[in-house]
């Protein structure tokens, strides 16, 4: 019995260690796997890695899961190995697809020098795009010598880029020296215009048929005008003084003419000196000042510096000694190269010299009705004086009384011409013409004219020449100050909304007559405002589906401006945008609050910012916000 349980005892206690020991090595396999998945599921999550999944299987480990890119995947492998030797390491990630690649940025840049254009940048539209663009530019610019640096792009164009392109094509053509940028969104001019005049013509150019959208920044230089003679005419009368032409070299120089001119007399809410090129020397400005001052110790006259010539003319009753003092002081003062001219002073009363002298006038009405009357010495005279007025004035509105006569003045014509070349200038004023004197006064809307006028005269006549200029400058008649701002365009445009609201029959993106007739005087001011960029904005209350309030405010707003195309008016400059709810100036929770958030806005489309802003955290509306409501569609279907 003994002999037979030693064995059973002996198999059991094999077993029973087997056992143990299997139980203690699949114990302490767990532990090292357990140990190895936590180390790097930690080095893993420290790093950021959250979406890495960990699997361990004896001394291997596998890592699994959707990197967001290559990248991803590659530092999640190299973090895991700093934990576990990288032969038990094993790759089951996947990558995950990128999402659409976005649209590329287009931009292309214009540079221009002189005749040489140079463009680069991403342009859309395949392989054929270069030649199209030099195409383009052959047609529009042909002049030009083009380096193209451009890369093509296979996507399509943009919205509005093509008409975008051609306009960047005219600003580049226009300036001799310029940058342009054309984006998508944006065209932005830099440069040097050759005058104010061109400036406008360009600026007027590019926003008429500008993309919508499309916002449009200018940055031109004007450069001063050049004026040869280079003129400074003021005279001193019973005390009253003023400037017939005033220019300066700089604005250091016009602040010291200006300064020896109100010393002397003048108004100092007088009109500045205008600053052109021309001087004959850095001391002219000087030189001005001391003559003024020179003319304020005589009393009475007139001085005239024409370029290197100073003409120091008395007035009537004016003492030799305060003659001889006058020139003394110019003598002296004056720098090499000036001339001193100082013609014999008037004598006494000429009265009766005066009643049989000729005298040519011409007058302007501001309604431009012109008359010429006065001597001329011979038929050739007529003709050319004939022909003259022709070409400078609207023959229509052209009426002519000449004669002949016999004794006029030598150089009588060549003062004629010269008076009416300066006269016609005028948009109404008169003109007078007499052996001793040119007298032009009036009105115009060009700025600088007087200085402009003056050296004409001198150039043609000569400057000894006496010339009384009394010439006022008016806003109202200045074609570019005229212009009604972008503002005062906004402001009666809300005046008008203010009076009476664009509304729609429920549910519907129609315009009745009622509205109609509102957006008739709208058009009537935004034909006054060509160019002038504005958003026409839909808004709707908060009921209804989101999606539904965005389409059906983009609805009524496109409604609104094909009524403008449809008035005729020029809509490049326009754009309509649907926000559907997104901008409310009032409380929906009230139905007036609801009515008052129902309407049309017109807002001004400012370069580089987005819409109008929205109303305050209060619920209270912006400042210049139009609260015109318009009528939207509830959910239930009911106004």
């Amino acid at each position: 019995m003994r002999s037979t349980l030693k064995p059973v005892l002996r198999l059991l206690a094999l077993c029973a260690g087997a056992g143990a020991s299997v139980w203690v090595a699949m114990t302490a396999a767990d532990l090292i796997e357990a140990r190895n998945r936590d180390s790097i599921a930690q080095a893993l999550l420290e790093q950021g890695y959250d979406w890495a999944v960990v699997q361990t299987d004896g001394l291997t480990a596998t890592l699994s899961g959707t990197a967001p890119d290559e990248a991803a995947r590659f530092r999640a492998l190299r973090a895991a190995s700093d934990r576990i030797n990288p032969v038990n390491l094993r790759d089951a990630m996947t990558v995950a697809l990128p999402a659409d690649v976005p649209a590329p940025e287009f931009r292309m840049e214009l540079l221009r020098t002189g005749d040489r254009l140079t463009v680069l940048g991403l342009l859309p539209g395949g392989l054929d795009a270069e030649d199209a663009l030099q195409a383009r530019v052959a047609a529009q610019a042909g002049g030009l010598d083009l380096s193209s640096l451009v890369t093509a792009s296979a996507d399509s164009a943009p919205d509005g880029w093509s008409a975008g392109l051609d306009k960047a094509i005219v600003a580049a053509d226009a300036l001799r020296d310029a940058r342009v940028v054309l984006t998508p969104d944006a065209l932005s001019v830099t440069g040097l215009a050759p005058d104010q005049a061109a400036a406008t013509d360009l600026e007027m150019a590019l926003r008429e048929g500008l993309p919508p959208g499309m916002a449009l920044t200018l940055d031109l230089s004007v450069p001063l005008p050049v004026l040869s003679p280079f003129v400074t005419r003021f005279r001193l009368a019973d005390g009253v003084a003023g400037f017939d032409a005033c220019a300066a070299s700089g604005p250091e120089g016009a602040a010291l003419i200006r300064s020896a001119a109100v010393a002397a007399g003048l108004d100092p809410d007088a009109p500045a000196c205008v600053l052109a090129h021309g001087a004959p020397d850095t001391s002219w400005d000087r030189v001005a000042a001391e003559a003024i001052t020179a003319l304020h110790g005589m009393g009475n006259g007139t001085v005239t510096l024409s370029d290197l010539t100073v003409t120091l003319s008395p007035g009537a009753g004016v003492r030799a000694a305060a003659i001889e003092a006058a020139r003394d002081r110019l003598e002296t003062t004056l720098p090499d190269g000036y001339r001193l001219v100082l013609p014999a002073a008037p004598e006494g009363d000429a009265s009766n010299t005066q009643a049989t002298a000729p005298v040519f006038s011409a007058t302007r009405s501001p309604e431009g009705l012109v008359q010429l009357r006065g001597p001329l010495p011979h038929a050739q005279a007529e003709t050319m004086v004939g022909s003259f007025a022709s070409a400078r004035f609207d023959e229509s509105r052209l009426t002519t009384a000449l004669r002949r006569r016999s004794d006029l003045p030598d150089g009588w014509s060549l003062r004629v011409l010269a008076g009416l070349d300066a006269f016609s200038a005028l948009d109404a004023g008169r003109l007078n013409v007499t052996p001793a004197m040119i007298l032009l006064s009036g009105v115009t809307g060009t700025p600088g004219l007087s200085s402009e006028l003056a050296a004409r005269l001198t150039s043609a006549l000569g400057p000894s020449a006496a010339i009384k200029l009394d010439i006022t400058y008016r806003e109202a008649l200045d074609p570019v100050a005229a212009l009604p701002t972008p503002e005062e365009c906004l402001a009666r445009i809300r005046a008008i909304q203010d009076r009476n609201k664009i509304t729609f029959a429920p549910g519907s993106v129609e315009l009745d007559s009622t509205a109609l007739s509102i957006v008739r005087r709208i058009a009537e001011v935004l034909r006054e405002c060509d160019g002038v960029a504005m958003v026409i904005g839909g808004h709707t209350d908060s009921q209804g589906r989101a999606e539904m309030n965005e389409s059906l405010s983009q609805a009524r707003a496109d409604a609104v401006l094909n009524a403008l195309i449809g008035e005729r008016v020029l809509v490049g400059s326009l754009s309509a945008i649907g926000y559907g709810e997104d901008m409310p100036v009032a409380d929906n929770e009230t139905e007036d609050g609801r009515e008052a958030n129902r309407r049309i806005d017109f807002e001004l489309r400012f370069p580089l910012q987005g819409p109008p802003a929205p109303p305050k955290a209060d619920g209270t509306p912006p400042e210049d916000a139009t609260t015109n409501p318009e009528e939207e569609t509830p959910r239930n279907g009911q106004d």
